[in-house]
């Protein structure tokens, strides 16, 4: 037996008193949409419309997606390949599909990884970078389909720090930090901290690099390398 004939606009029945019945295929999308950007479980929707036969429902459904009201989305938790459906004009919530890092509810680890090694190269290429500048990076090579915020490229930045891939500091005005305003959080590969001979290697160790405070600090401040223990303790070190 074939699927279900769904009924026409013109067969619907009308009330008593000549009031048309609803359409199911607008009563189904109305209630999609009204879940917004959370959706809504294909099985939510024949439990909420129980006066609908189950079997209607899923036909009305298939209709709303083949012509582009609808849409559906794996979450990254919940019910393996269990999709949510929501409306087509709206984006589902990042919370529900985690963003750029997963694709159909399962975490890219490909695209991350060439996140990550696009972040290394940056760094690689400059020294000490910026959260910005290695958007920056990014975005000049228009590597990716998808929009990239500073936000998740300090997300993966944060990531390669844990991994101790890279090391986090602050702008000092100086130096290899000259380009950078004072008090930027800036990140540097690890290699580059305490390996190199000589007096290079205790620069790279100064711990005004580190400090939260820096864009405070003055010779004459409350905040000065004449007070801090950190800087003493530094200038101690033999090299």
């Amino acid at each position: 037996m074939g699927r279900p004939r769904l009924p026409a606009a013109g067969d619907l029945k009308r009330k008593r008193g000549g009031e048309p019945v609803a359409d199911p295929t607008e009563t189904i999308y109305d209630l999609i949409e009204s879940r917004g950007d959370k959706g809504i479980w294909k099985g939510d929707v024949k439990k909420e419309l129980s006066s609908i036969k189950p079997t209607y429902v899923d036909n009305y459904i298939k209709k709303l997606l083949s012509d582009g009201r609808i849409k559906e989305f794996v979450p990254k938790e919940g019910p393996k390949g269990k999709p949510l459906l929501v409306a087509m004009h709206i984006e589902p919530a990042e919370e529900l599909t985690g963003g750029i890092w997963y694709d159909g509810g399962k975490l890219d680890e490909e695209f991350i990884g060439a996140i990550n090694r696009n972040c290394l190269e940056c760094i690689k290429g400059c020294v000490v970078v910026s959260a910005a500048d290695v958007l920056g990076f990014i975005k000049k090579r228009d590597l990716y389909k998808v929009k990239i915020s500073l936000e998740q490229i300090k997300d993966v930045l944060g990531s390669l720090v844990l991994d101790n891939a890279i090391v986090e500091c602050r702008s000092t005005g100086f130096g290899e930090f000259a380009r950078i305003p004072v008090g930027t959080v800036c990140y540097k590969l690890r290699r580059d901290l305490g390996q190199r001979g000589g007096r290079g290697g205790a620069m790279a160790l100064i711990p005004c690099g580190a400090c939260p405070r820096i864009n405070q600090c003055t010779p004459d401040g409350a905040i000065s390398p004449v007070t801090c223990v950190y800087f003493e303790k530094w200038l101690a070190l033999e090299f």
